[in-house]
């Protein structure tokens, strides 16, 4: 009998992707290459932007509403997502799904509602959140993350919420066949040089500049001002470098006005800041767009280094940044912030230089090196040509394959699940209807009482 497969994504996915867009899309990639006598399909939200044409992929590509979602999960034997909306889970009793959890996302959550202004509505918001989260958790028969340490986080989450049964650990102590590290891909394909981008095309850009790119989203917890003042500081002694933003209006914030989606409170501040120190448009430039697959490329490859330095915190610690495996795959030495898996690993394998969080002094150093030093930057690139083979989407995603090839591997009894998951369903239900009745619904009748009127974020 054949195997279907749905790959449920909740973001955008055609010639311009984040990263929740690129590994839907590369996982449908994957499962269509290796399981042959499978039916894989990739779905997208019909509200998010998309240019994919159905035709131009070997595997099934939909556009999903909220009135088809129940019918496209019903048509799949196994589901594969990073969120299952609600009114699928009882699907879970007949079907398998693949919670794709590559980002904890808690720690996420916290860091993006550090700005807001009112401490009780932050509460208030989180707890629904975390709570859908343990709900999602409590449905999956595997779980994926993208490294040890957001093993050890998953593990302990689902242990404390009952989820590890006796069943589970005596038949599976490791849960090694509960909670499997599939990070996140390199392309299969080496970078292949186009018309420049960059280099003698953008004002500003000499061909012999030497380009530091931020390739990726500009989000609260990344640390701008430390690397603006780097950058500042190293232009004195090496006007010509240069730092490229490649992107400011993140894909999944469609709809949204300029700098005012996801990151546009951060990128703001950073054009405010460059512009102070003089740098602005000199040493320091911004894409105000999102770059295509194609741009992308060739921004790597016109560049000699990638930068992205940030905070050292929860969110640090278990995330797995996914901007730098494009350096990877361009083979581009890096100057990032201690605190990662990732960094650890430019540390020990020499792929650049890792500097402690805020250190201006150690940043301004670490990028002066590979300004100044030829030799050690060539270095760095043939450690990352032996590294970059690891990461590939085919190797990654290896654990969803063995999954999918055979799901009866599942050690999940969910008659074992049905007295947590309905806890934390009627927790979850409570924690949403609190939210909604002190903020949202009382905010609409505050407008319809009296148009006009700012209302408070926090009561």
């Amino acid at each position: 009998m054949t195997t279907r497969v749905l790959v449920l994504c909740r973001a955008a996915v055609g010639s311009k992707m984040a990263s929740p867009g690129i590994r839907s899309y590369n996982i449908a990639r994957v499962l269509h290459q290796a399981l042959p006598g499978a039916q894989v399909t990739l779905a997208s939200p019909a509200t998010s932007p998309s240019d994919l044409d159905a035709a131009s992929v070997p595997f099934g590509y939909e556009r999903y509403d909220g009135r088809s979602l129940a019918g496209l999960v019903a048509r799949h034997d196994i589901v594969v997502s990073a969120r299952f909306p609600l009114k699928v889970l009882p699907y879970a009793r007949t079907r398998r799904f693949v919670l794709d959890l590559y980002t904890p996302f808690i720690t996420e959550w916290i860091e993006m509602t550090k700005g807001d202004p009112g401490p009780a509505h932050r509460r208030a918001w989180l707890e629904p959140q975390r709570k859908d989260l343990l709900i999602q958790l409590g449905v999956a028969d595997l779980v994926l993350c993208a490294n040890v340490r957001q093993r050890d986080l998953i593990a302990g989450m689902m242990g404390t919420v009952g989820y590890i049964t006796p069943h589970v650990y005596d038949y599976n102590p490791t849960l090694d066949r509960l909670i499997r590290v599939a990070p996140l891909g390199i392309r299969d394909t080496a970078p292949v040089p186009g018309a420049p981008l960059l280099r003698g095309v953008r004002e500003g850009f000499g061909p012999d500049d030497f380009i530091m790119i931020w390739n990726g989203t500009i989000v609260e917890w990344y640390d701008l001002d430390v690397l603006l003042r780097a950058v500042a500081r190293v232009a004195e002694r090496h006007p010509h470098v240069r730092l490229f933003f490649m992107g400011t209006e993140h894909p999944d914030s469609a709809g949204s006005k300029p700098l005012q989606g996801l990151g546009g409170g951060a990128t703001r501040k950073a054009l405010r800041l460059a512009s102070e120190l003089g740098i602005l448009d000199r040493n320091v430039f911004f894409n105000f767009t999102w770059a295509t697959s194609e741009e992308t490329q060739q921004y790597l490859l016109e560049s000699d280094i990638g930068v992205c330095t940030y905070f050292d915190s929860l969110e640090t610690r278990y995330s797995f940044r996914v901007r730098y495996l494009d350096l990877l795959w361009a083979k581009l030495p890096m100057v990032i912030t201690r605190g990662d898996v990732v960094a650890e690993m430019v540390e020990q394998r020499e792929l650049g230089i890792a500097v402690p969080e805020g250190d201006l002094d150690a940043l301004t150093a670490a990028l002066e090196r590979l300004v100044a030093d030829p030799a050690f930057r060539e270095r760095c690139r043939a450690n990352l040509a032996a590294v970059r083979e690891e990461f590939t989407w085919e190797r990654t995603l290896q654990p969803l394959v063995d999954f999918c090839a055979d799901p009866s591997q599942s050690l999940v009894r969910r008659r074992e699940r049905v007295l947590p998951l309905t806890m934390r369903a009627f927790d979850w239900a409570l924690s949403r209807a609190h939210y909604a009745l002190r903020f949202e619904t009382r905010k609409k009748l505050g407008e319809l009482m009296h148009p006009g009127r700012e209302w408070p974020t926090d009561w």
